[in-house]
């Protein structure tokens, strides 16, 4: 699925997000700053609980329909209905605790009620989620543009119309959005994802690009080799080139670092029954109340076991820098005197398993392997799974210009 809500990565955030826009969103790659987007201010009152967002007026969606309230209440609530398989669905409802605490309090504006303040109001709800059209979208169910929906704003493949508020009918290739550009389909045979111009957009944009695709290329090997060839004029930053930054001429390429606002990180499994519920630790075998205090230690001594400098180093050929929580550093919440960086003890590690209840017997003395030795295969993995912080790496084709 390719609608916003069922995003899990920055690859197909790459695909609909020059289609969508979010309440705020991050401005340029230097500074990150977050700015209104669909939203032009916000109010918090003092306990921080009520958070009452203004909405931009004049904005007009793809298929000429005005942008108002009632798409972002449509958006959250869609979310939050368990039956569309939403991967937001879960974290929005913590945070807002249900559907019934975003109200419509004007033509453009939105209440938010929340049980108790969060940084992630601000940090995700804001600034993380895409709003969908009321208009283009309400009649259309979980079989349409759920997770599995087989609708062509969630595939991209096939068109369909829209009502524009002159009776006349408008033909969408994909997704309708209020974003920079308009979604025109997948092409299956070129592999590739078609975007037009948007002349109606809300904010003046530089550039005088008409119309671009994203195509589909598996590979930091492979898609370097493209760039060389002028098959493509750029590429993703999430492509792991950081190893092959030296192969890269500047005749035909040039390489710019900035820091990142992205994150890389562990996502437990909460019922495994060592480091979820810690039922099979030997600790909780013993006594069943301390099941969750041990699958906590076990939590601590996998993440003091994780190696972040040498995969940084080794692995990511310096371009990056250890994580600590789940937000970059450009966050104005982000306080790094408190998230320091997660050493790297075994020692510790061991201590924290022998409080769940492991014991370890004394080995005789070898000579430790090298990081790569010791890891081998299993590096790819690591990089999917690791938190941290990594720097953007953006690779752009010299001597061509577009027209």
């Amino acid at each position: 699925p390719l609608l916003p809500q069922y995003s899990i990565g920055y690859d197909d955030s790459d695909v609909f997000g020059p289609v969508h826009n979010r309440l705020y969103e991050y401005w340029g790659w230097q500074n990150k700053t977050l700015v209104p987007a669909l939203a032009v201010n916000y109010t918090v009152s003092d306990d921080g609980k009520t958070w009452v967002v203004n909405l931009r007026q004049g904005v007009m969606w793809h298929d000429g329909w005005p942008f108002n309230a009632s798409d972002v209440k449509f958006t959250f609530d869609l979310i939050m209905n368990e039956t569309y398989g939403s991967l937001q669905c879960a974290p929005l409802k913590k945070i807002l605790g249900g559907p019934q605490n975003v109200e419509i309090t004007g033509e453009h504006q939105v209440t938010f009620h929340l049980s108790n303040y969060t940084i992630l109001m601000r940090e995700y709800v804001l600034s993380n989620i895409h709003i969908l059209p009321w208009h283009a979208y309400k009649d259309l169910g979980p079989d349409e543009i759920g997770y599995n929906g087989l609708h062509p704003a969630n595939t991209w493949e096939g068109t369909y119309t829209v009502k524009m508020p002159n009776g006349t009918d408008y033909v969408a290739h994909g997704p309708i959005g209020t974003g920079p550009w308009i979604a025109m389909g997948f092409d299956p045979v070129k592999k590739c994802f078609n975007y037009v111009r948007n002349h109606n957009y809300w904010m003046d944009t530089p550039g005088n690009i008409e119309e671009f695709s994203i195509v589909m290329i598996e590979g930091a090997a492979a898609v370097l080799t493209a760039l060389k060839n002028g098959e493509i004029d750029a590429f993703d930053t999430m492509y792991g080139i950081e190893t092959l930054v030296p192969t890269i001429d500047p005749s035909w390429g040039k390489v710019i670092t900035t820091d990142s606002y992205k994150w890389q990180h562990v996502i437990l499994n909460m019922q495994h029954p060592i480091f979820g519920t810690g039922v099979d630790t030997p600790l909780g075998r013993q006594d069943p109340s301390r099941a969750a205090e041990a699958a906590r230690y076990v939590r601590k001594a996998l993440s003091l076991a994780i190696p972040r400098e040498a995969i940084i180093n080794e692995v990511l050929n310096h371009y990056g820098e250890p994580g600590t929580v789940p937000l970059p550093y450009t966050s104005i919440e982000y306080n790094r005197t408190i998230a320091q960086p997660i050493e790297y003890n075994l020692t510790k590690a061991k201590e924290y398993m022998e409080m769940a209840g492991y014991r370890y017997e004394v080995e005789e003395e070898e000579k430790a392997p090298s990081f790569l030795e010791a890891y081998g295969i299993y590096i790819g993995a690591t990089i999917a799974v690791i938190a941290i912080i990594v720097a953007v790496i953006i690779v752009a084709r010299k001597g061509r210009t577009s027209k």
